[in-house]
């Protein structure tokens, strides 16, 4: 589903069963469909989850000019030898890594929160840190983040608004009785 911030929807697409013989990846698939509904790149910027992100992906947004940031599964992080995710781990929390691939103009941070978090993005700063408030034993805390990783959560939540929008206004639909059923 392509939504705005704020959970308007300009692009679903039903799960309609595995194609056949296809050597590009689902994920890759997915947003080049959702994606084709956009007429004018430059006035969007994409947010996705870690099952949609790549560094292929990416690479290719950024050619078609699209700017994106999404969370990033640690196998896509393979091209960027970021500190590992266990390493990370044992850190403060709020210390982060990041590297920018010059080539494709692709920046990789990983950020320790309370896990470590994985982010790919191809317009974003990751050096520049903003405070974030957590919550810690005894009350709260300012903690460092990259600006890419609060963009990103400020505007992911698109599809999560949309959904709760249709489970409060969806109306069902009733059967009439005797016209039969639905299945």
């Amino acid at each position: 589903m392509l939504t705005s911030y704020n959970g308007y929807p300009f692009n679903i697409i039903p799960y309609q069963g595995a194609e056949e013989k296809c050597k590009e990846p689902l994920s890759q698939r997915v947003v080049k469909t959702l994606l084709s509904v956009v007429k004018n790149s430059k006035f969007h910027r994409i947010y996705m989850d870690n099952f949609f992100t790549s560094h292929r992906l990416m690479v290719r947004l950024q050619q078609k000019r699209f700017c994106a940031t999404g969370t990033v599964r640690d196998n896509g992080m393979a091209k960027f030898p970021l500190i590992s995710l266990k390493s990370l781990a044992k850190t403060e929390r709020g210390t982060s890594d990041a590297l920018f691939d010059k080539a494709n103009k692709i920046a990789a941070v990983r950020w320790n929160d309370n896990r470590v978090v994985s982010l790919l993005t191809n317009f974003e700063v990751t050096k520049v840190l903003s405070k974030v408030q957590r919550r810690v034993k005894g009350g709260r805390k300012d903690v460092d983040a990259p600006f890419c990783v609060t963009s990103y959560n400020k505007y992911k939540n698109g599809v999560v608004l949309f959904d709760s929008h249709m489970e409060n206004y969806f109306t069902s639909i009733k059967e009439k009785s005797g016209t039969g059923h639905f299945s």
